[in-house]
């Protein structure tokens, strides 16, 4: 079997696992209190996404908007069981937006996707919702964040380089700046980034090189470093290193630079030893090595403290 018939192999029992967990899913959200599922029409294709509002307000006021991306394979749904986003939205008055994608899969600039592959326009399709929830919600528009998980981590650095106006933060996890965007953009003016990912991750090379669906991409060291040029940041990066569960097999090392322009940083959690998996979880998915997962941090936690610190 030669290595594009093992990529297909392997992205088929992928698709049927998730296809079946996802109707479970489904059937599950369809009886969660305060998750609405929306459907809108756009470039003649009918797109869907659920949207959570907190059980309790705490007050008449969202905090904040979050959109969250879900991964290659994945669904808005499946993306906020991964997450654990709607407990954070309960205790911190949010409303968080969970998009599908198109062919589980979402057009994020590096040409290999089956939504780059059919020339669909992701970037139109999150600013359409972004606009339909934020006047519905009467949200602050200066109050909105994005975050992605490995091709949806992809799609969250493409949106913070072409729209970066519509965002306050964003965080991509397991994911960096594909080779192609970076030549082709730079973002509006200064903006706040996170990244998270595994220096053995099996899927995308965390030394950068190409991903398996032929994507070229930037190091994360790279992709921190280009955040850090772009927000014009002037002092020394800073480095911190721990390891609380040595049971884990893994340690984080933390990069940070802070002092950029309009009050922005730039921060990047390498989970050293991590693979693919969502950082404080582990990701069981059959026949594909995702590497060794880390309870060194909670990613959910660890992004939510990032986008509330720039409020």
């Amino acid at each position: 079997m030669n290595r594009i018939q093992k990529l297909y192999f392997i992205s088929s029992i992928l698709f049927l696992s998730l296809n079946q967990c996802g109707a479970v899913q489904k059937y599950r959200a369809s009886k969660l209190p305060n998750l609405h599922s929306m459907q809108i029409e756009h470039n003649g294709k009918n797109r869907t996404y659920h949207v959570y509002s907190p059980s309790k307000m705490n007050s008449n006021m969202y905090q904040a908007l979050v959109l969250v991306l879900h991964g290659r394979f994945g669904s808005g749904i499946q993306v906020m069981y991964q997450t654990e986003l709607n407990k954070i939205a309960d205790d911190s008055n949010l409303l968080i937006i969970y998009p599908d994608g198109y062919g589980k899969s979402w057009a994020d600039g590096r040409g290999g996707t089956p939504a780059d592959l059919g020339g669909i326009d992701d970037v139109a399709f999150l600013e359409k919702l972004l606009q339909i929830e934020t006047r519905r919600y009467k949200l602050d528009p200066n109050k909105v964040f994005i975050m992605g998980h490995s091709n949806g981590g992809f799609m969250t650095q493409r949106m913070l380089l072409e729209r970066t106006e519509l965002f306050r933060a964003g965080a991509s996890v397991v994911s960096q700046i594909s080779v192609n965007l970076a030549k082709k953009y730079k973002p509006q003016r200064p903006i706040n980034v996170l990244f998270l990912n595994g220096t053995e991750d099996p899927l995308v090379p965390y030394y950068g090189g190409y991903v398996s669906d032929l994507g070229e991409i930037l190091s994360v060291n790279e992709s921190f470093h280009k955040w850090v040029e772009w927000n014009g940041c002037k002092n020394q990066i800073q480095l911190e290193t721990f390891d609380r569960d040595p049971l884990d097999k893994t340690k984080i090392t933390i990069m940070k630079s802070e002092s950029c322009s309009n009050n922005t940083k730039v921060l990047s959690y390498s989970i050293m030893g991590g693979g693919h998996n969502y950082p404080g979880k582990q990701d069981n998915i059959p026949f594909v090595k995702l590497g060794e997962p880390t309870f060194e941090i909670d990613a959910t936690k660890i992004i939510w403290d990032f986008f509330k610190s720039t409020l």
